[in-house]
């Protein structure tokens, strides 16, 4: 473990800030971990079984941390894809990978079946992902709290009668009792994200949240809704938004909107666009709209009753004042 480790910083020193740099060794450091020090033999499915298990909930704190989701279809899905990575496509694509230079033919039918395997995996992997509460989304914990809870999963998988077991537990909750910051009465927070060409803008008051814009959704399947918006709300412990405004239907401030609508609870859709006005919750933005959140004042400027030709023209243009 130590010479795998040394070796990836001797060769690639920035994969320390890489995600899976973390994930890979933690994962097997964790593995190493609960193998040690146990007395007495089990049977291997039950070793297997429970190192399965101690892997996925030993990574929730890490997980939390870089992407604020727990996946509770995990067990099952590592279930399905270590034993099919781990002992048919990577052995395969590594061979795959010698044939080249000595029999490419055979090379390339390796190399095809790697690829169909791969895209039953892929098939897999998303209908476990349609399962209802597949996944949780949680807001990002502080990192004491994350090495808080790290220190917990430690406890909990020590061999039975470690000193300070039975209090594991308690190390995991400043995960789960995170306090946030929010504007004071009659101030807001206004944080526009980068979503390149477009626009999204999260405005937050003492107690409301407004999400002006969604980013685009490109055909390539990049969803700036999915990627950026949604992550920053779970982030800031955000899981219901108030108002959702789509200034108009062109896709790079429209195209995210559809991922916010699935995965938020949103008590109302102000838009020019007709796809929105008329959608559940939703109405035309108007001159004249007006509301007051925690001493700020929000209205509508345009569009008029009597609507602009061109479409961009009918935006919906939104004052705050505080």
């Amino acid at each position: 473990f130590r010479v795998a480790v040394t070796g990836v910083l001797l060769i690639d020193p920035p994969a320390v800030l890489q995600t899976g740099f973390w994930l890979s060794f933690l994962a097997v450091a964790l593995l190493i971990h609960i193998s040690n020090s146990r007395l007495g033999k089990v049977a291997n499915w039950q070793k297997i079984t429970f190192n399965h298990f101690a892997g996925c909930f030993g990574l929730a704190p890490i997980l939390l941390l870089y992407f604020q989701q727990l996946s509770l279809v995990a067990p099952l899905t590592n279930a399905i894809a270590i034993p099919l990575l781990g002992m048919l496509i990577v052995p395969a694509a590594l061979t795959a990978l010698v044939l080249l230079y000595l029999q490419a033919d055979l090379a390339r039918y390796l190399l095809v079946a790697c690829d169909v395997l791969l895209v039953h995996l892929e098939l897999i992997m998303e209908w476990l992902l349609q399962i209802p509460y597949a996944y949780l989304n949680l807001p990002q914990p502080d990192f004491y709290a994350v090495l808080g809870a790290g220190l917990g999963v430690l406890l909990i998988t020590t061999p039975k009668g470690f000193p300070g077991k039975q209090s594991a537990m308690c190390y995991f909750a400043p995960i789960f009792f995170l306090e946030f910051s929010r504007p004071s009465y009659a101030e807001i927070k206004m944080q526009v994200l980068d979503v390149g060409q477009g626009l999204a803008i999260v405005v937050t008051t003492e107690n409301h949240t407004l999400v002006y814009d969604t980013g685009s959704h490109m055909p390539d399947g990049l969803d700036m809704g999915n990627a950026v918006v949604l992550p920053y709300l779970y982030q800031q412990g955000i899981n219901k938004l108030d108002y959702l405004i789509i200034s108009h239907g062109d896709n790079d401030h429209s195209g995210g909107a559809t991922s916010i609508q699935q995965n938020m609870r949103i008590s109302g859709i102000l838009s020019s666009d007709r796809l929105w006005a008329e959608s559940e919750h939703g109405r035309y933005c108007q001159t004249g709209q007006h509301w007051q959140w925690d001493g700020v004042d929000f209205s509508i400027l345009s569009p008029p009753h009597i609507p602009f030709t061109k479409e961009n023209n009918n935006s919906c243009v939104l004052q705050i004042q505080t």
